[in-house]
């Protein structure tokens, strides 16, 4: 059986098995609608991973801080060694060493390296922490608003620490 082919030229490209341009352009604006409503919801997704980092940076550092205090005689890290007395060894008086022995038998804390605020304020600081050596009320701590300021905030007499950042000091 032979079908019925239309033949070639103009009459064929100007049949109806096309897509008309008002539909084109209906697609296109469906396909902006849901991009619309997709993106922000991934941008949300990437900030409420980097809340929960930081959450779970404070969780690491806050525990190592207190496992510290408990081994060294109800006091937290010297202010000058503060980050060397959490990832080296140190004797119970908080003194440091490279290498763990009979007398410095306590830590690392943090055997991965201090982590990095998540959602710092200047990025080429996001390890770095702020020593305040002046605050002795727990609770009165609070991020410095400063473009330059240091990823994390640490209070050499209460042992707190928080994220140097305005709107996350609060976790």
């Amino acid at each position: 059986m032979m079908r019925n082919h239309k033949p070639l030229g103009k009459r064929f490209w100007l049949s109806d098995n096309g897509f008309t341009l008002i539909e084109l352009l209906m697609v296109v604006i469906i396909l902006g609608i849901l991009a619309a409503v997709v993106i922000p919801q991934f941008s949300s997704s990437s900030e409420d991973a980097k809340v929960s980092a930081l959450k779970s940076n404070l969780n690491s550092i806050r525990g190592a801080l207190e496992l510290y205090y408990v081994q060294h005689n109800s006091t937290y890290p010297d202010p000058n060694n503060f980050t060397d007395a959490l990832l080296k060894y140190t004797d119970q008086s908080g003194n440091v060493s490279e290498t763990k022995d009979e007398t410095h038998k306590y830590g690392p804390y943090l055997k991965q390296g201090f982590p990095k605020n998540p959602i710092p304020q200047n990025e080429a600081k996001a390890d770095q922490v702020e020593i305040d050596t002046t605050t002795s009320t727990i609770g009165t701590v609070s991020a410095t608003e400063d473009a330059d300021a240091a990823g994390w905030k640490y209070v050499a007499k209460t042992g707190e620490f928080i994220a140097n950042h305005p709107d996350y000091d609060q976790y």
